[in-house]
């Protein structure tokens, strides 16, 4: 009891010093800084944590207001509204948000920037197909289904962002947001690489939404290709893609992230190695640039819907087909759904059969955590789930750290 008592008066303490401490109504605990902040592009403050109910790991997004700008708040704000309607599989999960006099604090499921995701040496030549046909999903659910646009690939020119944002949040209209923008470091994640999150179980999910707001209400945004921040210049969009659909800049993004996904030697080199040039498209592996022709600069440019463009890659052979995902689709959405026959196919023919040829960096990842779902939930199936899930650990048994999920 008292150490509970002790904890909740660091929490309270925390909050109100700005020593970085949850609001004592969150029922969560913080644990440790993520000391690069979530990447030089976040103007959050990003902290490792866990559930007070269970212990479960949490990831924390916190700002603080006394050190933050005018509109770095505003976007804050929004991003934390939009994460806490947002429901898909490909998107951040938010377990709780809160704003306060003090700050605005959001907790996520666990999850590291795609920049911090351990890709193994021996994948050097393997796409991240997995990946980027999660990121697909999320995009397509929020341009199609929420008639969303991301729109933070880059900093815009906010003239009509601020007079959304000040409709959104009630407030004066007495402030130059331009001016109070510029005055700031720009700072942001955008739906490109840096808007890219990993869990340890090896899941990808979108984030990133502090611009994020309806299609409707994005006429009159002029995308600009100085932003003030070095941390941001690599994904600009060019002025090609300053008029027109505003959702374009949405595919913009989404070919920065199949140009890093599908290059082995980016993943393992790390950001840094990654420099998308003029056209990001142009950057990915001509082995896999068939299926992407969409996403060049010329393609983008002419776009006159950007759900019709995701929609047709989400559902095109090489994702479709791709081993990788055909795996993984099985075991997360159609195997309770399966024939007992089809389900004995899979774990006797296909899986072992496609084993050989996934990266070794999926397997020891979310293929793992999903076998040993299998092993634990469905009895039938636990003996040959648990065959290939041997096969993985004996490859890799060194580097396996979460069999405890």
């Amino acid at each position: 009891m008292l150490n509970a008592l002790y904890k909740s008066v660091v929490s309270t303490v925390g909050n109100v010093t700005g020593l970085g401490g949850l609001p004592s109504s969150m029922k969560f605990h913080i644990t440790k800084k993520v000391v690069d902040g979530g990447g030089r592009s976040s103007f959050w403050e990003v902290y490792e944590g866990t559930s007070k109910a269970d212990g479960s790991e949490v990831t924390a997004l916190v700002l603080l207001k006394k050190t933050a700008t005018y509109t770095e708040v505003l976007m804050a704000r929004n991003a934390m509204n939009r994460m806490r309607t947002l429901r898909h599989p490909c998107v951040l999960k938010v377990y709780d948000a809160v704003e306060n006099d003090t700050g605005i604090y959001v907790v996520v499921e666990r999850c590291s920037r795609l920049a911090d995701f351990s890709w193994r040496q021996e994948d050097r030549k393997q796409p991240c197909v997995w990946g980027l046909y999660s990121i697909i999903s999320a995009l397509r659910f929020l341009i199609v289904d929420g008639k969303l646009v991301h729109d933070n690939a880059s900093l815009v020119d906010l003239s009509g962002v601020w007079r959304w944002l000040w409709a959104a949040t009630n407030s004066s209209t007495d402030v130059d947001v331009v001016k109070t923008y510029r005055a700031t470091t720009g700072k942001l994640c955008n739906v490109g690489p840096q808007s890219v999150f990993v869990t340890p179980e090896g899941e990808f999910r979108l984030g990133g939404f502090e611009l994020a707001r309806p299609i409707s209400e994005a006429d009159g945004n002029r995308l600009v290709s100085d932003i003030d921040s070095s941390g941001l210049t690599r994904f600009v969009p060019p002025r090609s893609l300053m008029s027109g659909n505003p959702s374009v800049v949405d595919l913009y993004g989404l070919a920065l992230v199949a140009a890093y996904l599908l290059n082995g030697e980016v993943l393992y080199r790390g950001e840094e190695s990654f420099n998308p040039g003029e056209d990001p498209a142009a950057s990915i592996p001509s082995q896999y640039r068939g299926g992407f022709r969409s996403l060049s600069l010329h393609e983008i440019s002419r776009a006159r819907d950007a759900g019709m463009v995701v929609t047709r890659l989400a559902n095109s052979s090489f994702l479709k087909e791709n081993s990788q995902v055909t795996i993984l689709h099985f075991l997360e959405s159609q195997l309770r759904l399966a024939t007992a026959a089809a389900q004995d196919e899979f774990f006797d023919s296909v899986l072992p059969n496609a084993l050989s040829s996934l990266p070794v960096t999926m397997q020891v990842t979310v293929l793992l955590h999903n076998l040993v779902q299998v092993v634990d939930d469905v009895s039938r199936l636990a003996a040959p789930a648990l065959v290939n899930l041997t096969k993985i650990v004996q490859r890799s048994s060194s580097e396996i750290s979460f069999l405890r999920y």
